[in-house]
């Protein structure tokens, strides 16, 4: 519900409830409610919306589990909350500990961390940085293969997002309406559309 309360721009609601249903589940502490706390805090931010100190919680919670790495998707969603928290030790933090399990750990996930997650996360961090140049340089390249990461079609969307306001937001603006014509493809919706027109009329005018 609130992803399709986002895709019509009805932010209002979509903060209201994650204060009356998202948040008050981090407290049980289980993965999936991190996820999906710091997911949609970060896809309200691509839009634009000052979600406030939402981000203080979310980010203490994460960071009891930043040495777990069990999926690289969860520490994409680590990274999120790492990257906005108020804290600049949380990323680093984040970081070091990732640079530990790629050295010492084996197994298909630090492989597909190593492949394919730290590029992403690299994205995610150099975003909230405003950097978003380097964000595109991260995620452009691997975002064919963040299947590889974990999560679900519409859980990994938010790859594809964060590489479409980076694009908007480096001046990228043919990169961005390319990205957005394949959303358009996939997901026409009004305000793809619309995003996909601006972007369009940007690239001509450069």
């Amino acid at each position: 519900m609130a992803l399709f309360l986002n895709e019509l721009g009805r932010f209002d609601e979509v903060l209201a409830d994650y204060d009356r249903l998202t948040a008050p589940k981090l407290a049980d502490d289980a993965t999936l409610d991190r996820v999906d706390a710091a997911s949609l805090l970060w896809r309200l931010e691509l839009e634009g919306i000052d979600v406030g100190g939402r981000w203080g919680p979310v980010a203490d919670a994460w960071m009891a589990h930043v040495d777990d790495h069990v999926l690289a998707f969860n520490d994409l969603h680590c990274a999120f909350a790492a990257a906005r928290s108020a804290d600049p030790d949380h990323a680093i933090r984040l970081t070091r500990s990732l640079d530990a399990y790629e050295r010492q750990a084996s197994g298909d996930n630090r492989l597909v961390t190593a492949e394919v997650g730290r590029r992403l996360i690299e994205g995610a961090l150099a975003f909230a940085r405003g950097d978003f140049t380097r964000a595109v340089e991260e995620i452009l390249p691997v975002r064919a293969q963040a299947f590889r990461i974990g999560g679900s079609h519409a859980q990994r969307d938010i790859v594809n997002l964060t590489l479409i306001a980076a694009a908007e937001r480096s001046g990228q603006w043919g990169l961005a309406s390319a990205l957005l014509a394949e959303r358009v493809e996939s997901r026409p919706t009004p305000r793809a559309k619309a995003r996909r027109a601006r972007a369009s009329r940007a690239a001509a005018a450069k």
